[in-house]
């Protein structure tokens, strides 16, 4: 069954210097709206404050895991805390190291999904060797209508409405095997740390799902390879659209200095407000919702819908 949707305020969305956690429907104190709160992509700082071991010398091509988080460990576009964040990495998740720079060590998450974080948070996997990066999982081949086409992704979307949000986290039932039968997970909290049960996901984490990206397949796994930087900023199966051009099952994503969102445009006014679907914070989950999107966001189109 859809979840009732629900009627939201405009929001503004304001940049901002610090991450910060939480949801989007109003102003909070300081000029700080909820919806900035809730999409930050920042983790744990970087810092080697004597509280965590630092490996000085994994070799390359061991496999590692991230460990001893808070929030979770920031993935960059270079090895430093002044490169840009890509993706937030949750407590558990594994890759294997391609090479080091000082503390910081070049990870391969899969499916070619590269990026940098700091060591202090990478924990060798007992018994792991240095070997060749795994290969991606082939994708299974939709069926029953949840296909890469505009009615496939919203029937996909439908399919999930319901389920938690789940911080860094990006896995469902297949869509077509009851899903609304299923445990649907709870979240505590915006971090790592912050939920429960086996199925939920995050803003980009579930559109990563429900566009059927190649690397984010198959659903019942816990693959999340883009963040709302990839989207905004990248075109790796999706391209930039005229805002005022997009149709359903497109995307709208913004990205500031806190981090980022990413929905799912479905109808009504691409510049005011339209319904949607989205993972939408911690104290929603995954909706189907009428809302008024911010001037902020970008559209996006998946290829070869």
């Amino acid at each position: 069954m859809e979840a009732a949707p629900r009627l939201v305020a405009q929001v503004v969305c304001a940049m901002l210097t610090v991450p910060i956690f939480g949801g989007c429907t109003a102003q909070l104190a300081g000029g700080v709206t909820e919806e900035e709160r809730e999409a930050t992509e920042f983790g744990d700082p970087e810092v080697n404050d004597g509280t965590y071991s630092t490996f000085t010398n994994i070799p390359d091509g061991t496999q590692v895991e991230v460990c001893k988080t808070s929030v979770g460990l920031n993935n960059r576009s270079g090895p430093g805390s002044g490169y840009m964040v890509l993706r937030v990495l949750p407590n558990g998740t594994r890759a294997f190291t391609i090479s080091r720079s000082g503390s910081w060590y070049k990870l391969d998450l899969s499916g070619g999904v590269e990026g940098w974080s700091y060591g202090s948070y990478l924990c060798i996997v007992n018994g792991s060797e240095p070997s060749p990066s795994p290969s991606p999982s082939p994708s299974p081949s939709p069926s029953g209508g949840f296909d890469v086409s505009r009615d496939g992704i919203i029937n996909t979307c439908q399919a999930f409405v319901g389920f938690s949000y789940w911080w860094g986290g990006a896995k469902f039932p297949n869509p077509w095997d009851n899903p609304q039968s299923k445990p649907k997970g709870k979240c505590y909290s915006a971090t790592s740390s912050g939920h429960s049960g086996t199925y939920g996901a995050d803003c980009s984490g579930f559109v990563g799902k429900v566009w059927h990206l190649p690397n984010a397949l198959p659903f019942p796994s816990n693959k999340h390879p883009y963040s709302t930087y990839n989207y905004y900023n990248g075109s790796t199966y999706w391209s930039s659209i005229s805002r005022g051009n997009a149709q359903r099952a497109d995307g709208m994503v913004y990205r500031g200095s806190s981090g980022g969102h990413i929905l799912i445009y479905e109808k009504g006014d691409p510049w005011g407000q339209a319904w949607t679907y989205e993972a939408r914070g911690c104290s929603w989950g995954v909706v189907h919702n009428l809302r008024t999107i911010s001037s902020s966001y970008r559209a996006r189109k998946r290829d070869n819908v």
